[in-house]
């Protein structure tokens, strides 16, 4: 088993919506790592699919690129919520 911590070293924190941090406010890394049995490909996996989902609920009403691109404080909450929540359902 990877060493706790580690779960989600392939998400570029500078690359990504959303990060190991909120990631970890809403799931632990010892639940993350038995689920993924510490094949770190799908989170990066469950993450695209959950951009995808969201992109595709966004498309006709706003600019998704313009929500994905925000970083910090500067995001929208409410999307970040979304993202974890798909991100660890996927």
């Amino acid at each position: 088993m990877h060493a706790q911590g580690n779960i989600i070293r392939n998400l570029k924190e500078t690359d990504m919506f959303i990060t190991k941090a909120d990631m970890l406010y809403r799931i632990q890394d010892k639940h993350l790592e038995m689920i993924t049995e510490g094949n770190d490909d799908l989170i990066t996996d469950a993450v695209a699919t959950a951009e995808a989902t969201i992109r595709d609920s966004l498309y006709d009403k706003y600019d998704a690129d313009e929500v994905f691109s925000k970083t910090g404080e500067d995001r929208d909450m409410n999307v970040v919520r979304w993202m974890i929540n798909l991100t660890i359902y996927y």
